[in-house]
């Protein structure tokens, strides 16, 4: 169906070009009053740099659907970086409109699903893995190959 995939490149070029006004629209409208009640959402900043793809479309019951996307952008030493996640969408009235994502953030784990009609709950998981990943970049950190990195400063 072409309208989920629509749906999905439509929120991936408002996300790209930092506007929020396109990206609220294209949430679901329970997604949409949570996100004004709370005053948040959920955006990677906009970016010039960054590259989307929008992938396999998946039936996930009556009116909903999984859209597999890519977003590359570059990382802080300029290296090009990949995240690969899934768009919730649900068909609406308006059309199709993003219920949520899921992401894996750690390869090989189960995908992480952000509920945006439950945005409490999504916050909280949010806060739960920016702290693992912390935790895995420090782990990370102590091991003794990274060590020689560490000990010139970096020029800033």
């Amino acid at each position: 169906a072409p309208g989920p995939v629509l749906a999905a490149e439509e929120v991936l070029d408002a996300l790209r070009r930092g506007d929020d006004e396109t990206i609220l629209q294209m949430y679901t409208q329970r997604a949409r009053e949570q996100t004004t009640e709370m005053n948040q959402h959920f955006a990677p900043r906009g970016s010039d740099t960054a590259r989307f793809e929008v992938g396999q479309v998946q039936a996930a019951g009556e009116n909903v659907a999984r859209v597999a996307c890519t977003w590359t952008d570059l990382d802080q030493d300029g290296k090009p970086h990949t995240l690969e996640f899934v768009w919730v969408l649900r068909g609406e009235a308006t059309g199709w409109r993003v219920a949520g994502m899921a992401a894996t953030p750690f390869p090989g784990e189960p995908p992480v699903l952000l509920d945006f009609e439950n945005l409490e709950e999504t916050m909280r998981k949010v806060d739960l893995l920016a702290e693992e990943i912390r935790r895995r970049h420090q782990a990370a950190a102590g091991q003794p190959q990274q060590a020689k990195k560490t000990e010139t400063p970096a020029l800033r």
